[in-house]
């Protein structure tokens, strides 16, 4: 018997879902049995490779390289004797590839090449990275302020006004004097009150407790005051005296 051999379909199709599966049961007959299994083996393996083929024959064709040629053309025009294998990786080599206009995966992007690149950008909250132990400090001076241990000339300071708790003046006796003169009116005195002393000539100012001026007074022949109070009877007339005692004749 001459030999035969399979043949390929013209227009196969991708039927492998109806393949009959061999039973044990079957008689083993190559035109019954056994033939029409390879047959659809060998028709959806044509199918598949008719698909791949036509695919690729268009991809290839649709693609086009920096210079307009299509893929299938560039790469039929690759000099075949250059066309190597590496030997570790089992791949063409770079240089044997067409020249392809294209960024390398990892690259960057000067500000001018970002269309839409925002006029101004928030920075992130950094204020940790100026203190003293951050990355970037910055010292007082740095931002016009004093550092926290400084001190003042008494000529740089402000003078403070009474109304708002200070002197009015640079100096103590100037202070007396418009503290003296910004104070209230003081109604029934005690002995134990300090009243403000000022010669006017040199600014000295000086204190006093009421009860030493009185003794002062007295003592340099001068006007001699004593004070007390008195709570009527409701009674008067001459057949009614009062009486005043003092330490000191009158």
């Amino acid at each position: 018997m001459a030999e035969e051999y399979y043949g390929l379909p013209e227009a196969p199709v991708y039927n492998a879902k109806k393949i009959r599966k061999i039973q044990d049961s079957d008689p083993v007959r190559a035109s019954t049995i056994v033939n029409p299994v390879v047959e659809r083996l060998i028709e959806n393996t044509h199918a598949v490779k008719h698909q791949v083929d036509h695919l690729e024959e268009q991809g290839a064709a649709a693609i086009l390289m920096p210079d307009g040629t299509p893929l299938d053309q560039a790469i039929r025009n690759l000099d075949a004797s250059k066309a190597d294998l590496d030997p570790e990786t089992g791949i063409i080599k770079g240089e044997q590839l067409p020249e392809m206009d294209y960024a390398a995966s990892e690259h960057g992007h000067s500000v001018a090449d970002i269309a839409d690149f925002p006029q101004t950008v928030n920075p992130t909250v950094h204020a940790s990275s100026h203190g003293t132990n951050g990355s970037d400090p910055i010292a007082p001076k740095d931002i016009g302020a004093a550092s926290e241990g400084h001190t003042h000339k008494a000529e740089d300071l402000p003078i403070i006004p009474i109304d708002k708790g200070g002197t009015g003046a640079k100096t103590a006796a100037g202070a007396l004097a418009a503290l003296i003169s910004g104070a209230d009116a003081l109604t029934s005195p005690a002995s134990t009150d300090l009243l403000g002393l000022l010669d006017i000539s040199d600014e000295t100012g000086k204190q006093i407790t009421l009860s030493s001026l009185l003794t002062w007074i007295k003592n340099n022949g001068s006007v001699q005051i004593q004070t007390g109070s008195y709570i009527g009877t409701g009674k008067y007339g001459p057949n009614n005296p009062n009486s005043l005692t003092f330490n000191f004749v009158p």
